[in-house]
């Protein structure tokens, strides 16, 4: 598969179950953001190919609610932006998300 079709197909999987966002913390009366994308799945096997592809973030495991394993690729700060900046020519759902969120602020 060549690396187009590869980043259209993660941007595909980012757009219907990937989450964009910026939160914050205070640290000694100091204001600190951090930029967020993340990715679960039930199968560790795609959260591996955003980290493989994309060549940032990491992966987390855990348990949910009704003792389910579940399985989040995470980016932060600047892996956030590198992978926004590779998924953003093909994602549609949450262009305008990653564009406000990660790529301008």
């Amino acid at each position: 598969m060549s690396n187009e079709m590869m980043l259209s197909y993660l941007a595909g999987l980012f757009d219907g179950e990937g989450c964009v966002s910026i939160t914050t913390h205070k640290k000694k009366d100091k204001i600190y953001y951090t930029k967020t994308l993340i990715f679960t799945q039930s199968e560790e096997s795609s959260c591996l190919l955003f980290q493989s592809e994309l060549g940032v973030g990491k992966i987390y495991k855990r348990d949910n609610r009704v003792n389910k394993i579940i399985y989040d690729w995470r980016a932060n700060n600047r892996d956030a932006i590198i992978a926004a900046q590779l998924l953003f020519p093909y994602v549609r759902v949450k262009k305008e998300e990653l564009l406000i969120k990660i790529l301008i602020t």
